[in-house]
């Protein structure tokens, strides 16, 4: 009996002293394998060299990756639950490619009025209104003629509305159905709502870059790079803002 027991406490002082070579002599780091299912799984954590799978699938379960070709230089997507479509702004061919959740092109939208007139897309946004008159649309920005367009659900462009300065940035606020965006050059903030045309300035201010909106309420978040100066919260209604003072960083 002393002889097992002795041989027990050897084996797991040897035991010891091994890991710890092996601690000082290799990296290491820690691994946390939690089992979401109520399943039992099996888990491989050594011998991967074999190729064994780590886990063994539930219920056979694989995942394909599919894809679809879209234009130039895609730019930004958005997801439209309206029609359960994928929008793809392409800024080197000025078009939008509409694709499906399984990777197939259903349309490709020209932004171009004709063939020499640049728009380099850069911004796109969902109108998710029920209640708008563009419930539905997509907005987008172009840096090109420095517009904003909307396109329908018939894949047709609405709406074009020039800008005057190159737009930076492009948000939609349901709360008051109104498109918020960004201008270079001239720093300031403008409004389109979908029931006019015109882009009403809301204020001036140096520096201004990104924008965020607040979809309970309504307000407009709007980030300046000058001075550091964080962000302000502009009312939707009003034209005066509350400063917030925030590292400077992209709100999104």
């Amino acid at each position: 009996m002393k002889n097992e027991v002795y041989n027990f406490y050897k084996q797991h002082r040897d035991w010891q002293q091994f890991y710890k070579e092996l601690l000082d002599e290799n990296e290491v780091t820690q691994i946390t394998v939690t089992n979401c299912s109520d399943d039992e799984r099996i888990i491989t954590l050594w011998g991967t060299n074999k190729c064994a799978a780590i886990t063994d699938p539930i219920d056979g379960i694989e995942v394909t990756k599919i894809e679809a070709d879209v234009g130039q230089r895609a730019y930004e997507v958005v997801y439209n639950p309206v029609n359960d479509l994928f929008y793809v702004i392409n800024n080197s061919t000025d078009t939008i490619t509409v694709v499906n959740d399984q990777a197939v092109v259903v349309e490709t939208v020209q932004l171009r009025p004709d063939p020499l007139t640049f728009i380099n897309p850069n911004n796109i946004v969902v109108n998710t209104n029920p209640n708008s008159p563009e419930y539905g649309f997509v907005a987008i920005t172009g840096t090109g003629q420095n517009e904003f367009l909307t396109v329908d659900l018939n894949f047709d462009i609405a709406r074009r509305i020039p800008l005057g300065r190159s737009p930076i940035d492009l948000v939609y606020n349901p709360v008051n159905d109104s498109y918020y965006i960004s201008l270079d050059v001239r720093d300031s903030l403008v409004k389109i709502s979908t029931t006019s045309d015109l882009a009403v300035s809301q204020f001036i201010k140096v520096g201004i870059k990104y924008l965020g909106v607040n979809e309970d309420n309504g307000d407009i978040y709007v980030h300046f790079i000058v001075n550091n100066n964080g962000i302000f919260s502009n009312d939707v209604d009003a034209v005066s803002y509350t400063h917030l003072t925030l590292p400077t960083k992209r709100i999104v």
